[in-house]
């Protein structure tokens, strides 16, 4: 390494090499940036000179990481976290001064229960800021590592990054809704009992823990379902099952947001399929106070709403 030189990188080089290594590709990585790729490429070709080293090597799956670029990461983004607080300002917070857009991505379901809400509270207290409220998605964690939103909402991921701090808000559960007056809103019911009526989810709003929800609950009843109509859209999903027969399964928010359309339905499970429901934020930012803030007001709004 040429010590002489390291002196010359620049907080910039660094958030870039962070971003490469977390995306794994310079066209991508420029565009969560904001960047041109000449000047994504222009910086790596800087950091190898300056590190004496490869860092990443093209595949056909994106960039790979050299032994030294792993090694730098573990210990990178602590450090740089470090510095950057050491100068951040003491300055007491006040909303009111906020002029930045915050990004938020929910759950589909929050976004339904307290999306409208949010909105309205954040604007009350912080006038001056402009609003994104997104679906969760599969791109939402890449987003949250490199600083595009804010925060999510979401259930609890398995395994996540280690620079994501995850807070639990509620503990959700697989429930089984049906219209009001529905043959099965009366007395427990057994898992059999679903056979003669068509059985629907919400695609992207089922509670969900790795995916797996379906064949837990399989596993716990000993039997398998047949999905007969898989939704995108929750409110369509709730018209359908409040005019028909149809059973809906997925989480506790669904009844949270449509009270007069849908009734639970009380099941004979052995078990409860639980999920938590976690806010999720950079470490470093967990206690940033423009994340409390935002947390605490979102914490409220679900806890207001799910009982």
């Amino acid at each position: 390494m040429n010590l002489n030189r390291l002196e010359q990188l620049e907080i910039h080089h660094l958030k870039v090499f962070i971003s490469l290594y977390q995306i794994r590709n310079t066209t991508k990585t420029a565009e969560s940036l904001g960047l041109s790729q000449s000047a994504i490429s222009r910086t790596l070709k800087k950091l190898r000179d300056t590190l004496d080293d490869p860092l990443f090597t093209k595949t056909k799956s994106g960039l790979a990481p050299t032994e030294y670029a792993d090694y730098l990461y573990s210990r990178m983004p602590s450090a740089l976290d470090a510095l950057l607080l050491t100068f951040q300002s003491q300055e007491s917070f006040n909303p009111s001064h906020l002029t930045e857009e915050l990004r938020i991505a929910l759950h589909p379901s929050a976004l339904e229960l307290i999306g409208t809400e949010l909105y309205t509270k954040i604007k009350s207290e912080a006038p001056n800021v402009k609003i994104r409220l997104d679906n969760c998605d599969s791109g939402t964690m890449n987003r949250l590592l490199n600083g595009n939103i804010h925060m999510s909402l979401n259930h609890e991921i398995l395994d996540h990054p280690k620079e994501i701090y995850s807070k639990q808000l509620f503990i959700d559960e697989l429930c089984v809704y049906g219209r009001k007056q529905h043959p099965l809103t009366n007395g427990t019911h057994t898992p059999q009992d679903l056979d003669q009526f068509d059985l629907a989810v919400c695609i992207g709003t089922e509670v969900e823990n790795g995916m797996k929800i379906k064949s837990q609950a399989e596993m716990i009843t000993e039997r398998e379902y047949v999905i007969d109509l898989r939704c995108g859209d929750l409110q369509t999903a709730v018209n359908i099952v409040s005019t028909s027969d149809t059973i809906l399964a997925g989480s506790k928010m669904y009844l949270a947001r449509y009270p007069d359309l849908l009734q639970r339905i009380d099941m004979r499970f052995s078990e409860t399929i639980e999920v938590p429901f976690s806010i999720s934020v950079l470490q470093k930012n967990r206690n940033h106070s423009l994340h409390v803030w935002l947390q605490k007001m979102v914490a409220e709004l679900l806890a207001g709403k799910i009982t």
